[in-house]
């Protein structure tokens, strides 16, 4: 793996059903240290919210925004297996606004992908209840 400062890893599916993969950012830096034993390495994950700023990407998580500075930063997209390194805000505009990136299933945090799925709806707990939305199959 080359040395690098920011990861940030885009285009993957957070959840197999309602089991993480990669939730969060110290998931995926966990995953990391035990694969190269490099402390240097500073690991993040996008999420559907993601802001390109002058000095960053910002990435909206359980109601905070994370920010990745652009020096060093490489965001990895596993669906398309490629690495892009991000150098400033223009590049990374470029990159999210770009029709080949792929957007991952609708999940929420601590609870998954909904796996049931009855006659159109989807349901799903959320906070203590179960919700359901409408869905087009």
């Amino acid at each position: 793996m080359p040395t690098l400062h920011w990861l940030l890893l885009d285009g993957y599916r957070r959840y197999a059903g309602p089991a993480p993969l990669f939730e969060t950012k110290w998931d995926l830096r966990a995953a990391l240290l035990t694969k190269y034993h490099d402390y240097s390495i500073r690991a993040g994950i996008t999420a559907p919210l993601v802001k390109c700023e002058e000095d960053s990407v910002a990435v909206l998580y359980r109601r905070r925004w994370y920010k990745y500075p652009y020096k060093d930063l490489v965001v990895f997209n596993v669906a398309l297996g490629q690495s892009f390194q991000l150098p400033n805000a223009a590049a990374a505009r470029a990159y999210f606004e770009s029709e080949d990136r792929v957007e991952c299933p609708e999940s929420h945090w601590g609870f998954g992908v909904p796996v049931f799925k009855f006659g159109g709806y989807v349901f799903r707990r959320i906070r203590g209840s179960v919700s359901y939305r409408c869905t087009v199959e």
